[in-house]
């Protein structure tokens, strides 16, 4: 039972992926794309935190937490660069 709902639920977060590609992919301006890869960022941040779950091994969850902290910079710094203050 638990493996068809990591199955499912990797599915979803591959669909998930798939739509945010797409929509940073059409999108004109900055913010837009720089929201659709913060997007999936988080949904990488899931998928980590299932992989760590179904295989029982925390390391996975160490990278997950690295790769939201780094992502939260990234977003930090792309919403100076939007407003135009180049300083960080």
């Amino acid at each position: 039972m638990h493996d068809v709902v990591f199955i499912i639920a990797m599915l979803w977060l591959m669909g998930l992926v798939a739509l945010l590609i797409g929509f940073a992919a059409r999108a004109r301006r900055l913010a837009h794309q720089m929201v659709a890869l913060d997007a999936i960022a988080l949904v990488f941040i899931a998928a980590l935190a299932l992989v760590a779950i179904a295989q029982r091994e925390p390391g996975y969850l160490d990278v997950a937490l690295v790769l939201a902290l780094l992502g939260f910079v990234q977003t930090v710094g792309i919403g100076r660069l939007v407003q135009g203050r180049r300083d960080l």
